[in-house]
């Protein structure tokens, strides 16, 4: 694996036991994420993205289960090793959660804890993965919540979720996925729910947190204008299968891939005359049918038969 390489997921598949039978949520999706760089996941609600970044971290419960694959993580100055052969309640693993990866989940009016404080919330995360006594990890919590944007930390820490607004704790999950210093922090959706002008300062805090603790960010959405902000790398998914990926400039500039260019082509324009093209919320899998990645110019990837890849992108 590269030396840039932080993370690199190989042939992973997902199953789902339903009503109808079993399901495949994930479908045999391999990717890459650079070293202090932002990764970005887009597709429509179901293509994958969300049980992707769970099953990073082991978060996969019944009826879903991890069928194959190997996720390969190389912390810095680490040796390399495979997520998925890390034994269950192992100390490994539970030092994977929280310790090496960490995860701002979607919600943040419902993600935290509503019976307990703030600052309850953040310590617990501290004193699970830290050998610190409480009155350090009151310090630790603090200047964590300060370093996020929250005044007068020591006082909003023996504050309930209730007495926050949304962008507030949208801040309060930050802080709390970062304060045990992950190398790898897993964003789902973190601007759900929140209206345009806090969503820019979460993104904003987020390009800043980036830069100064150089952490590796997965950024999960479906808000094309937010990849524009953040990204450096973008993953298209559908139907839980990896159809393109490539730089930010190259998908949104020049995308490959039918659906890319179909979920782009939805996007409306400040001078857009003509009706917009919806994209199907039931896609024909026939449509797209399942190839391997293959390679292209300029490092990107698209799963298509060549025959179908214009020449000016064939290696």
């Amino acid at each position: 694996m590269n030396i840039d390489t932080i993370l690199s997921i190989r042939g992973l598949s997902v199953m789902f036991k339903t009503e109808i039978g079993e399901q495949l949520a994930v479908n045999n999706v391999s990717l890459d994420m650079k070293r202090s760089q932002t990764t970005a996941i887009v597709g429509e609600s179901g293509s994958g993205k969300s049980v992707t970044a769970y099953a990073m971290m082991r978060l996969i419960q019944a009826p879903g289960k991890i069928t194959s694959g190997q996720i390969i993580c190389t912390p810095a100055q680490q040796e390399s090793f495979d997520v998925l052969q890390l034994a269950d309640n192992s100390n490994a693993l539970y030092h994977l959660r929280g310790g090496l990866m960490a995860m701002i989940f979607q919600e943040p009016m419902t993600a935290l804890s509503p019976v307990h404080t703030i600052g309850n919330q953040v310590m617990e995360a501290i004193l699970t993965h830290q050998t610190v006594t409480k009155a350090e990890a009151f310090e630790l919590a603090c200047a964590m919540l300060d370093r996020v944007g929250i005044a007068d930390a020591s006082q909003r820490m023996q504050q309930y979720p209730f007495e926050f607004s949304g962008g507030m704790r949208q801040r309060v999950m930050i802080a709390m996925a970062l304060v045990c210093k992950p190398q790898i922090l897993i964003c789902d959706e973190p601007t759900t729910a929140l209206d345009v002008t806090i969503q820019a300062e979460i993104l904003a805090l987020l390009k800043e947190l980036k830069k100064t603790i150089q952490i590796s960010l997965l950024f999960i959405t479906h808000d094309l204008a937010v990849v524009a902000q953040i990204a450096d790398e973008v993953i298209v998914m559908n139907q839980g299968r990896v159809l393109e990926t490539g730089s930010v400039r190259q998908i949104l500039n020049d995308p490959i891939h039918p659906y890319t260019q179909n979920l782009i082509a939805a996007v409306p324009g400040m001078r857009q005359q003509d009706r917009l093209r919806p994209v199907s919320s039931k896609p024909d899998s026939t449509d797209y049918p399942s190839y391997s990645l293959i390679p292209l110019k300029g490092d990107r990837q698209v799963a298509l038969p060549v025959s179908l890849v214009p020449e000016e992108y064939r290696l």
